[in-house]
């Protein structure tokens, strides 16, 4: 699956949200980034649809070392469920990202099962192990999502606002 709602390939955009879902994170907190869903009906349940290309986390259509930051705020059911969907989306993931001095940022919730700080450093420690990877790093921190993406609203799949508790970093150098 692949929908675009205009073609969209400028160079200058550097960064890439995936799951973006109605909010428009990574245009507001990461400058010339590309918002992604999976999901096509969101043009007819946004209030405003911010998405740039409808497509699969896993089946990106861009090309190889093409982003430096790769951000997903809250993902739910994908990503690192278990070792088989975080080799999936990892491989793809570092596909599109940039080969050095690169990074994936998850904002989350510490009780958001699918993407918990202990859970990912897991998943990517049995991906870099089975994979023979050493030029990633984890690193996780709280936050006050407040303060640091001050005036925006966080919200759930259903619509129910959230407030992320923790930002989690795999480096790629």
């Amino acid at each position: 699956m692949s929908e675009r709602n205009t073609l969209i390939d400028d160079k200058s955009y550097t960064n890439l949200e995936i799951g973006a879902g109605c909010g428009d994170f990574g245009k507001k907190f990461y400058p010339k980034c590309y918002l992604t869903d999976y999901d096509a009906n969101l043009r007819e349940s946004c209030e405003l649809c911010h998405i740039d290309w409808f497509c699969d986390a896993h089946e990106l259509p861009w090309g190889d070392n093409r982003f430096d930051t790769i951000i997903l705020c809250n993902p739910y059911n994908y990503g690192f469920n278990d070792d088989d969907s975080t080799d999936k989306l990892m491989k793809e993931l570092l596909r599109v990202l940039k080969v050095t001095n690169s990074k994936i940022i998850l904002i989350s919730t510490k009780n958001n099962k699918h993407c918990n700080p202990q859970r990912v450093s897991t998943r990517i420690s049995a991906f870099c192990k089975k994979n023979n990877i050493s030029n990633m790093n984890v690193s996780s921190e709280e936050i006050d999502c407040n303060s640091l993406y001050e005036n925006y609203v966080f919200k759930e799949v259903l619509g129910d606002q959230i407030f992320p508790s923790c930002k989690i970093t795999i480096d790629v150098q």
